[in-house]
């Protein structure tokens, strides 16, 4: 992905189009995915392309997103007065190419997912509870499995109890869909 910047859609298109699929066709014959039991994780921007990813391709059992960031590039683009840093990883500007903004965007394609995933955000981390909200309306809406988590108190990142109860809600999440063996307390497994 070196050289010139690329525009907005031309990032989308190697996140969606390219790098799945060439992860996958590698990763697998050599032993070192479990094509059946692949899944995505990501927390703040990583979520943000777990968010995307799922929208563009149905090849993973499962997604956990954690405080998700960009999943609505355009509403980001807006909520700032000095959001020039968003025109800047677009390629573009929002004036420039909406389309491109659009298309970067996982909250217009929700309806495109067929991943289930649970979705989790600190009350005050407001611009990723934003996110998280946008994307819980829209795969709940458009009939998908979809859980929110929204844990009072936390940030952008968890602590305490709540922090306990998403590691048991997220081991229980996976072990449900990627048929692993029930774990003990100390997280070891059967």
């Amino acid at each position: 992905m070196g050289g010139a910047p690329q525009r907005g859609a031309e990032r989308a298109a190697i996140w969606g189009e390219t790098l799945t699929p060439r992860a996958k066709s590698y990763w697998t014959p050599e032993g070192i995915v479990d094509a059946d039991r692949m899944c995505l994780y990501g927390f703040s921007s990583g979520s943000g392309v777990v968010n995307y990813l799922v929208t563009r391709t149905g090849r993973f059992k499962c997604a956990v997103s954690v405080a998700p960031a960009l999943s609505d590039w355009i509403r980001r683009a807006l909520f700032e007065t000095n959001a020039s840093w968003v025109s800047d990883w677009a390629g573009v500007s929002l004036w420039d190419d909406p389309a491109a903004y659009v298309k970067l965007s996982a909250v217009y394609r929700t309806h495109l997912v067929t991943t289930p995933m649970p979705l989790a955000v600190g009350d005050h981390d407001i611009d990723c509870l934003l996110d998280s909200i946008e994307m819980y309306n829209g795969l709940r809406v458009a009939g998908r499995e979809v859980t929110l988590l929204r844990y009072p108190g936390q940030g952008h990142g968890f602590s305490g109890e709540a922090l306990h109860d998403f590691w048991q809600r997220e081991t229980a999440f996976f072990s449900s869909y990627l048929n692993l063996p029930p774990s003990t307390p100390n997280g070891e497994r059967h």
